[in-house]
């Protein structure tokens, strides 16, 4: 058997065992919530002291669980009313329910949570927010919800520097940037601790598409790196991480372009006639003209 050959029943027993993996962890996830729907059915008859006393060593309380868990959405307004705390955090990363509920992609929890009077902008130990991780995890549905929520902090910065749009664009998620960059406070300039803005994530990821919304939104296609780079050096240095020669053809055009367009340059001269006459009959004209230019 040729080596290429090998390699590729070995990657196809690879992707099987994956698939077959994935079947088994969803099983054993259905199977958890509907003994979790029990348990929470009988967690959410506590007492107000009891109700926000962890279940385990993690600091999971019972409303994180059900959040955690798509709990049905009675469950956890059940909860609430008993007088869980909507803001507790998890002793792991600092997760409210809300955190919890935007990652499993809960969006019922997400809504029932957000009426209940749920802090929208509650940060984990990391600085990021329920915003960032419905952005990071591509999550369009959430994203609407949360973006659409009074209170909303659309450029709240985490740790690392990077805003809900930076987590969009560098996981590349086209319809969530779109749905960010409708959002008239949405700032675009914002530079993380890779001195990097979104624009400079979308081209140095190789993301056509996101790059033209960003440039179309009217980002600024002059900003530079830490290291000097703009764009147009990006698109140069990330040739691989584009889907295609078309494609990368295609953004270093475009960029070319608007680096170019991006200045108005008035060109200004000043020309003086001069002749001279060494008889009635011969004279020597000379115009003697002086440009300068100036670009804005």
């Amino acid at each position: 058997m040729k080596e290429g050959d090998r390699e590729r029943k070995k990657e196809r027993k690879r992707k099987e065992n994956e698939k077959e993996s994935e079947r088994q962890r969803e099983k054993r996830e259905r199977e958890r919530e509907r003994e979790n729907g029990i348990s929470l059915f009988h967690m959410s008859s506590l007492s107000s002291l009891q109700i926000n006393k962890p279940i385990d060593g993690d600091g999971t309380t019972p409303l994180i669980f059900a959040s955690q868990v798509g709990a049905d959405r009675r469950i956890i307004d059940i909860l609430i009313k008993a007088g869980a705390k909507l803001g507790a955090k998890d002793g792991l990363s600092g997760w409210t329910a809300l955190h919890w509920a935007v990652r499993r992609n809960h969006l019922q929890a997400v809504e029932i949570l957000l009426s209940r009077g749920s802090e929208v902008n509650p940060r984990d130990e990391g600085g990021r927010t329920p915003l960032h991780f419905a952005c990071w995890w591509g999550s369009l549905h959430t994203v609407d919800l949360l973006l659409g929520h009074n209170g909303i902090e659309a450029n709240v910065i985490n740790n690392d520097g990077d805003t809900p749009l930076h987590k969009a664009v560098q996981h590349q998620h086209y319809k969530v940037v779109c749905a960010m960059l409708k959002q008239d406070s949405v700032n675009l300039e914002i530079v993380n601790k890779k001195y990097r803005t979104p624009l400079l994530e979308a081209v140095s990821d190789g993301h056509l598409g996101i790059m033209q919304r960003l440039i179309a939104r009217g980002t600024n296609v002059n900003v530079v790196e830490h290291g000097g780079n703009n764009c147009l050096h990006l698109a140069l240095k990330r040739k691989n991480n584009f889907h295609s020669e078309v494609e990368h053809m295609t953004m270093l055009d475009q960029v070319s372009f608007h680096i170019v367009c991006d200045y108005v340059c008035v060109c200004v001269c000043v020309c003086v006639h001069l002749c001279v006459c060494v008889c009635v009959f011969v004279c020597v004209c000379v115009c003697v003209c002086i440009c300068a230019s100036v670009c804005v």
